[in-house]
């Protein structure tokens, strides 16, 4: 079977009209046209592909009786964290601010455009970070994106963090942006 992956390696029918496929690269579910037509409207793609990261959740909300509690557990969180809309619309709730990661980072974003935010970070084996420091990268509002104006990107040094969960959390450092210490040479 050709998928938007590619060939697929491995095919796994999940009851009439509905399979979930493997590829070298990744995988997801198909759903028949016959199928497709009995999901919310909201949920349906026009080529019945889902993708195995997210929109795999869809599939599952929309025929639990195909699937255990658990994943039907897991797809309704994973509806929540990356598709807030769809699952508002579906479930008929309204989010609050720390209920969804997408929504979360959407007024992270939007809260931090103007402002320095960490991009990446190194420990103390780097060559140039000195013993208990941290050298951080930061720009503005945190963009990666190759094109934006590096004008304002900056080089920090700021103590080494004491917990262990500070320093096994790259997201702590993002969220947090970046500490007020003076910068490292750039």
């Amino acid at each position: 079977m050709q998928t938007p992956w590619g060939p697929s390696q491995e095919c796994k029918s999940c009851g009439d009209g509905l399979v979930f496929v493997s590829t070298a690269s990744h995988g997801g579910f198909y759903v028949f046209r016959e199928m497709l037509a009995q999901m919310p409207e909201y949920f349906r793609r026009n080529d019945g592909w889902y993708e195995e990261d997210c929109e795999w959740a869809m599939v599952v909300i929309s025929f639990p009786s195909r699937f255990s509690e658990k994943e039907t557990v897991d797809a309704s969180g994973t509806l929540q964290n990356w598709f807030p809309d769809l699952y508002e619309r579906h479930f008929a709730v309204r989010l609050l601010p720390g209920e969804s990661y997408k929504r979360d980072q959407a007024l992270f974003d939007e809260e931090n455009k103007d402002k320095l935010v960490a991009t990446c970070a190194w420990g103390d084996w780097h060559k140039q970070v000195p013993a208990d420091m941290v050298g951080v990268f930061a720009t503005k509002g945190g963009s990666r994106n190759p094109e934006r104006d590096n004008s304002t990107d900056r080089y920090f040094l700021v103590p080494q963090p004491n917990t262990k969960l500070e320093r096994t959390s790259a997201s702590l450092w993002t969220r947090q942006g970046i500490p007020s210490v003076p910068s490292s040479p750039e």
